[in-house]
């Protein structure tokens, strides 16, 4: 499963960061569209580059906030614990490997970090540029084929869809997106997450 806007929601805390750090107006809405930070930024009219904006992100969200910052959605913690038992847990973000302890203290500091079995960072920084791990492919390095995956990008769930996991759930409890999707069931809450993958 991801982790932002997933198990915790922090659009809200990167909006806060990048308008402290660039000093512009950065809004919540200025962030779901997924361009990315570089271009959220270009867009205010601040010059950087792509690798200067994710370094700093990378070394500089997370101390720039307090662990009590990173509030878990209303079930999560319930519901997380509940598949444990379960499933074999991993988290699978699009942060950086440098950001893995900091995930981990969020876990261990909401009782939960247990109930992983690891934490799966797609970007690593290495011989002057990132290099990419994607979700999906982490996915299919393990082992067994009852796989399940919850993401609130729905483009992760596109691809997870072409890869063939069985269980493929987008996380959408703002109701951005209507309906039922084609090949994955919409949670809109962590108590239905629950039902779903129970």
């Amino acid at each position: 499963m991801d982790f932002d806007d997933t198990i915790v929601p922090t659009k809200h805390l990167v909006a806060q960061y990048l308008s402290n750090k660039y000093n512009v107006p950065v809004e919540t809405k200025d962030l779901t569209d997924n361009n990315g930070f570089n271009k959220t930024i270009l867009d205010k009219g601040v010059t950087v580059g792509y690798n200067e904006v994710y370094l700093d992100f990378g070394k500089n969200f997370f101390p720039n906030f307090g662990i009590k910052d990173f509030i878990f959605y209303p079930g999560a913690k319930d519901a997380i614990e509940r598949l444990s038992e379960i499933y074999n847990l991993y988290i699978v973000t699009s942060r950086q490997e440098e950001e893995k302890e900091n995930l981990k203290n969020i876990l261990k500091f909401n009782n939960v970090l247990e109930c992983f079995q690891d934490i799966h960072c797609v970007w690593k920084w290495g011989n002057n540029h990132f290099v990419e791990d994607s979700k999906t492919s982490f996915m299919k390095r393990q082992e067994g084929t009852n796989i399940g995956f919850l993401d609130d990008s729905l483009a992760e769930i596109k691809s997870a869809l072409k890869m063939s996991i069985i269980y493929p759930v987008l996380f959408d409890p703002y109701h951005a997106h209507k309906g039922e999707g084609f090949g994955y069931d919409i949670c809109s809450s962590w108590e239905k997450v629950k039902k779903t993958f129970s």
